[in-house]
């Protein structure tokens, strides 16, 4: 029951995950392997945002539904606070990519 449950849940997010895959194929054959990356970066960038929002409403009622149990508030504000570090690292992932290649575009 739990690994069909598990394998429903895989299916799901592949089957909504497909758009984006798709627009992740590179236009362009004479791509370099910097665009690439670059290309890849933005596509993790909108999952990390788009995932980090999701989290942060899921906390927001975990918040509502604790009901001043501390052990649900805890969890409620862990959540709270990996939702706001997803989102910032989805946030500054271009920023990382294009220091790495600038950096490595030097000797490429």
């Amino acid at each position: 029951m739990k690994n069909s449950k598990l394998l429903i849940t895989v299916l799901t997010l592949t089957v909504m995950a497909s758009p984006i895959l798709v627009m992740a194929q590179a236009a362009n054959p004479g791509q370099t392997f910097l665009n690439t990356l670059q290309n890849i970066t933005k596509l993790a960038m909108n999952v990390l945002i788009g995932v980090g929002v999701l989290f942060l409403v899921l906390a927001g009622f975990y918040f509502v539904f604790a009901r001043g149990d501390e052990s649900k508030l805890g969890t409620a504000r862990s959540m709270l606070l990996w939702s706001v570090i997803g989102i910032a690292v989805g946030v500054l992932a271009p920023v990382f990519i294009d220091l790495a290649t600038s950096f490595v575009g030097k000797w490429w």
